[in-house]
């Protein structure tokens, strides 16, 4: 199944009341809060028919006290046409996403990022429900609309995936090629060729020149997909030479991609992977030159390495994720609860399996999350300097 890009963050936040403005009473907007924790826990569990069913109450609530033509209301109709896709209710979540295609390009703008993706969306539903030539029509008006947008992130590569595979859907063999090759040069620039994005992507590919009558390329795939699910398997990853050295700004610029690629590696393997020294060294020397991400440090974090330098690399890293994926460059308390959270979950994992030492100082902060006192910890032990001299002593 192809992914369907996200509109807003649904479910690590409120998902149904999020209009601009308030709901006309405290009871109104209490009721939508309590359809909204409702809704997600529901959604989480995989229980969509009962999902879709809250959403239609939420509806009605909305549609009386704002309107159809509210961004809540529309915004809960592209909820209730993938909760209705995933139900595999495809008549449904079709005629849903049309209507809310309608009402946000009646509303509020038919040449946004969000409505092209709505497009997208549809093509989806389109396709899932065998709706060939109409799913190639909406995929190719959300490609034509991140083309004139000028978009070419990782939401672009979804599109042209999509679009490839309607292209195959409809018997057009060289162009399902010609655009799966345009997704895959953007995959590998966010996620790098040893990735399981950029393999699942390979695959399609291979299936496209099969039906193209292009078997030699297939094959020779074939080998290139095998030789990448190996390294892939072994733990190796593409990213910088660990003896990169960025001398400005500008060079860190260069590698922001692969910054955070890093930072996934690390706190998604274990210690005995093959490159967490590299991953380490290579987003160490990334946080000390870029204007990216602004790291405290404190006598807590001298204590953490007191058994290993390589818990300062790792603190580096959650920082770091942190402001890349939050787009929050300045040392918060946000920040900082963060990137514990992931050593802490990161050396759980691996003490598990006993592959690394006890380490006395976060030993005591996970008797802490345990009486839920950790972020009461964590607050008591955050940096806080207090003039520009310690700020830049505190940069790492």
């Amino acid at each position: 199944m192809k992914k369907i890009i996200s509109l807003l963050t649904l479910l690590s936040c409120g998902a149904i009341a999020f209009a601009q403005e308030p709901a006309s009473s405290l009871q109104t907007e209490k009721q939508l809060a309590d359809l909204d924790s409702v809704f997600i826990e529901l959604y989480n569990n995989e229980e969509y028919v009962k999902a879709s069913n809250t959403l239609d109450q939420a509806l009605e609530i909305i549609k009386a006290t704002r309107g159809e033509a509210d961004s809540s209301y529309i915004n809960t109709l592209v909820l209730q046409s993938r909760c209705y896709y995933r139900a595999r209710r495809l008549a449904k979540a079709i005629d849903t996403a049309k209507r809310a295609i309608e009402l946000y390009g009646n509303h509020i703008s038919k040449e946004d990022r969000s409505y092209a993706v709505l497009h997208d969306n549809l093509s989806l539903f389109q396709s899932a429900n065998g709706e060939n030539k109409e799913a190639l029509e909406n995929g190719l008006l959300a490609l034509a609309a991140f083309e004139r947008l000028g978009i070419n992130d990782n939401d672009m590569a979804y599109v042209l995936s999509h679009v490839a595979e309607y292209y195959y859907n409809n018997g057009k063999h060289p162009q399902a090629i010609t655009t799966e090759l345009r997704a895959l040069n953007i995959i590998r620039s966010y996620h790098g060729e040893r990735s399981q994005e950029y393999i699942d992507e390979l695959n399609w590919l291979k299936r496209y020149y099969e039906s193209n009558e292009e078997q030699k390329k297939a094959d020779d795939l074939q080998e290139r997909i095998d030789k990448l699910t190996e390294e892939v398997e072994a733990g190796y990853i593409d990213m910088p030479d660990e003896n990169i050295t960025f001398e400005t700004v500008e060079d860190c610029n260069k590698y922001t991609r692969e910054a955070l690629r890093c930072c996934k590696y690390l706190f998604g393997h274990y210690m005995t992977a093959p490159q967490m020294i590299q991953a380490a060294n290579v987003i160490t020397k990334w946080s000390m030159t870029t204007d990216q991400v602004h790291i405290g440090l404190g006598e807590a974090e001298e204590k953490l390495a007191e058994a290993s330098g390589f818990y300062i690399s790792l603190y580096v890293a959650g920082c770091s994720e942190y402001a890349l994926e939050e787009e929050k460059p300045d040392f918060s308390i946000e920040m900082y609860r963060y990137a514990y959270y992931r050593i802490i979950e990161w050396y759980a994992a691996n003490r598990e399996k006993d592959i690394i030492k006890e380490n006395s100082f976060i030993e005591k902060l996970i008797k802490a999350a345990k009486k839920d006192k950790l972020n009461e910890i964590l607050d008591k032990q955050y940096p806080t300097p207090t003039d520009e001299k310690q700020k830049i002593e505190y940069k790492f």
